[in-house]
């Protein structure tokens, strides 16, 4: 006699079944191992490599990280169908992609020699949207991108 699961672990189930633990593994695992990284690089003091003399550089790295963070985003959006139109793919990429810098820069406030700026947060953002928004372009045209 099989016991009865209650309605509230329903979608445990579904997350938990063999297919779901695959598809977690190819698309949600990446963008939590992302943003682990990213954590981790905001935490430290130093960089890796010094970045070039001229203005704005760190704009650059910024946009260019979330805009890998968007397309890592956007995969799983996709996969999972959430939500169903694509502009409202795109504000998700957005409003995730913003509060993910926000926390980032709200965590970097506390790193000794690091500092949280709107600039930073601004290009976190945009990057992660224009990161969703190539993803999406890319893949309506049938281009494979993930």
């Amino acid at each position: 006699m099989r016991a009865a699961i209650p309605v509230f672990f329903y979608p445990l189930r579904i997350f938990l079944s063999p297919p779901s633990r695959r598809r977690w593994a190819f698309y949600i695992f990446p963008l939590l191992a992302y943003g682990a990284l990213i954590f981790y690089g905001s935490s430290q003091s130093r960089w890796f490599f010094e970045p070039p003399a001229f203005f704005s550089v760190d704009k650059i790295y910024h946009f260019l990280e979330y805009a890998i963070f968007g397309v890592l985003l956007a995969r799983i959006l996709k996969e999972y169908g959430i939500p169903p139109s694509l502009p409202g793919k795109m504000i998700w990429v957005l409003m995730i992609s913003f509060l993910y810098g926000t926390s980032d820069e709200f965590h970097q406030w506390f790193v000794p020699g690091r500092f949280a700026t709107f600039g930073d947060l601004l290009a976190d953002g945009l990057g992660g949207g224009l990161g969703g928004f190539l993803f999406f372009k890319f893949k309506r045209k049938g281009i494979r991108s993930g």
